[in-house]
């Protein structure tokens, strides 16, 4: 069995986006499902439009929160 990888210019494969921006496969895919970030589905796999991930973390994502410490 091969694999087929496909390069088109400002889009990634879920795996090298997920490398980029700190998230997991799962979390960039339920990004796209939600259409929370843009992309295109072929076959079983995603590819994400790279633009519209970086928008999606500069002005969206939640960077991890604070704890309290007790007594706070």
């Amino acid at each position: 069995m091969y694999t087929v990888c496909i390069m088109i210019h400002g889009y990634e494969n879920t795996k090298q986006a997920s490398l980029r921006v700190g998230l997991s496969d799962s979390q960039i895919r339920r990004l796209l499902e939600s259409g929370m970030v843009n992309g295109m589905k072929t076959g079983r796999d995603w590819l994400v439009d790279s633009r519209s991930l970086d928008h999606y973390m500069l002005h969206h994502a939640r960077r991890g929160t604070r704890r309290r410490k007790r007594g706070e």
